[in-house]
């Protein structure tokens, strides 16, 4: 019997070498696959935070009044500090 050394590291007959070999590959596409699905979600999240801050300032610049009433005390003290800051 022939004993080869597979891509996972093992030891297998020449007839196993073929099907373990695939599984590798299938385990390396999964990992590649699974990186790129949460780069993907990191990049979704940054898109929707990118979002908000556009809906807030499209807000801030069309009505800043009504932000203001809306505006708890700490929101309107930090609106104050960003408009009339004090170097």
């Amino acid at each position: 019997m022939v004993l080869y050394i597979g891509f996972c590291g093992r030891a297998q007959s020449e007839q196993s070498r073929f099907s373990t070999s695939r599984v590798c590959a299938l385990r390396r596409v999964s990992n590649a696959t699974n990186r790129a699905k949460e780069e993907f979600a990191a990049a979704d999240m940054e898109c929707m935070d990118m979002e908000a801050v556009l809906e807030f300032a499209e807000k801030l610049v069309e009505r800043p009044k009504q932000l203001w009433l809306e505006s708890s005390l700490e929101q309107k003290q930090r609106l104050q500090e960003m408009f009339f800051r004090t170097v």
